[in-house]
């Protein structure tokens, strides 16, 4: 194979150009003779030598993997920086609420549900003690419903729309 240069060799093996000149400066890694009298690397004899004589605690892999790390986390704060500025926006233009009014505002309904409910009695008890008809029992009944339904409805809106 045909020797490569202190360059091509770094970008072969994935590491620095300075950390192939070390190698061969102090010995780690023996320049060999080309074709045309150029010295250059011998890449299956380089990596032989490199790898038995290079501290596996030092090597490029280790580094690029902290590197990679650096990187996935920068990427993640970014997608979360992202994320929260949609959020903020959403909320800004009111397609987004907070949980606790929504909690607030389902509490208030149900308590308006129960006392349109519960004051029914206190509006028809009058007229129905005095029905013996259940016919019109009825029909009283399904009148104060229907109302008190209404009432409900129309106060909903209200609340949608303020």
């Amino acid at each position: 194979m045909k020797p490569l240069s202190l360059r091509a060799y770094a970008k072969h093996r994935g590491v620095a150009l300075q950390a192939v000149q070390k190698a061969v400066k102090s010995g780690r890694i023996t320049l060999v003779k080309g074709a045309k009298g150029k010295k250059g690397i011998d890449p299956a004899s380089a990596d032989r030598q490199w790898d038995e004589t290079t501290d596996p605690g030092m090597q490029r892999s280790q580094k690029s993997e902290a590197t990679g790390t650096f990187q996935q986390a920068r990427a993640m704060r970014e997608a979360y920086r992202a994320k929260e500025a949609k959020l903020a926006y959403e909320e800004r233009i009111g397609k987004l609420v907070s949980a606790e009014r929504i909690k607030t505002e389902a509490f208030e309904c149900a308590r308006m549900v129960r006392d349109s409910i519960l004051n029914i009695p206190n509006r028809i008890a009058h007229e129905l003690a005095g029905e013996t008809d259940p016919g019109k029992v009825h029909a009283l009944l399904t009148v104060e419903l229907n109302k008190a339904l209404e009432e409900l409805a129309n106060a909903g809106k209200r609340r949608a729309d303020s």
